[in-house]
């Protein structure tokens, strides 16, 4: 198959970006200040970008800039590799102002765009290499706003397609070039006693929403539509669920399994667990929808209360440098 496990393991995280977000993974790196990784509880942990050692030479006096340079990088690789690639330019007002705080990565659930995802692709397990990059770029296309780049992607003929994905995405490709030579964020300038507020403050929220009746509701209930759905008393993490139905299966444990891109288990086998992959991730879509509703209501109106129950962090990092 190609591509080995690693690349296929969403998980939670990237999923959400893949199939909530759309056209948001590249915006999502966009100017923030920092890493946003969300966790499946909808907290946020917040963490330095981080320079790789090979980066590109340079500094950066913004976020913008930096993410202008990277945009402006993948361009350059495409027209390198015969491919016409329209950069994103960020401006100057995107850069997250002194005082600005987030302790909560709002999802904005698109359930139509998730169960389309999920029909086509599953949970992503079982791709091939070609298959997986379509994956990729299929959840990184959205509708507002207009994205040249979807559009000169859907001008190409099949073949192009294919070649494009792979200069693009493949191994070796621009934005894994572009990841080797430029950071994702720029390191944070915090002070001391403003970075151990900011986790004390982050560590409340986790606590707060993990502990919110309505989460627990929320989950109960989904619980209960994945329960209807097919899926065994108590799963909450349906792809969880079909990587233990594969060992069920075939014996064979699914990470070394796809390390090995497959290559042990019969085909027909693998067509019906595909199969049933891509109805389990379809029943998961449906039923994740009211979840994530209740999520995002409990965690912006819990990250409202936290924030002004100490608003002395604002002032904080409004006088950091």
């Amino acid at each position: 198959m190609g591509g080995g496990a690693a690349r296929r393991r969403l998980g939670p995280a990237m999923a959400a970006c893949l199939v909530l977000c759309l056209a948001g993974c590249a915006s999502g790196e966009g100017p923030a200040g920092a890493r946003a990784e969300p966790h499946r509880d909808g907290s946020v942990e917040v963490s330095d970008g981080g320079v790789p050692e090979d980066s590109v030479p340079g500094t950066w006096e913004s976020e913008v800039e930096l993410q202008n340079d990277r945009e402006q990088f993948l361009a350059d690789c495409m027209t390198d590799q015969g491919f016409e690639y329209v950069p994103t330019v960020y401006p100057p007002e995107m850069d997250a102002g002194a005082g600005d705080l987030n302790l909560y990565l709002e999802i904005g659930y698109d359930p139509e765009a998730a169960v389309e995802l999920a029909r086509e692709y599953g949970f992503g397990l079982f791709l091939d290499t070609d298959e997986w990059e379509r994956f990729v770029l299929a959840g990184s296309g959205g509708d507002p706003p207009p994205d040249p780049n979807h559009e000169i992607f859907e001008a190409l003929s099949q073949s192009e397609k294919e070649a494009y994905t792979r200069a693009m995405v493949g191994d070796g490709g621009c934005w894994n070039m572009m990841e080797g030579r430029f950071p994702l964020a720029l390191p944070s300038d915090l002070d001391d006693d403003t970075a151990e507020a900011l986790d004390a403050i982050g560590e409340e929220f986790d606590e707060r929403l993990a502990a919110d009746p309505r989460i627990a509701e929320a989950e109960k209930d989904l619980m209960e539509c994945l329960e209807g759905a097919g899926l065994r008393e108590g799963t909450v993490w349906a792809e969880g669920y079909m990587e233990e139905r594969f060992r069920q299966v075939t014996g064979l444990g699914f990470d070394e399994a796809a390390a090995a891109d497959f290559g042990e288990v019969d085909e027909g086998v693998l067509g019906e667990l595909r199969a049933e992959e891509r109805r389990v991730a379809e029943a998961d879509a449906r039923c994740q929808a009211a979840f994530h509703t209740v999520r995002d209501e409990v965690g912006l109106e819990l990250e409202r209360e936290v924030i002004e129950d100490h608003p002395e962090i604002l002032d904080m990092l409004a006088d950091s440098p």
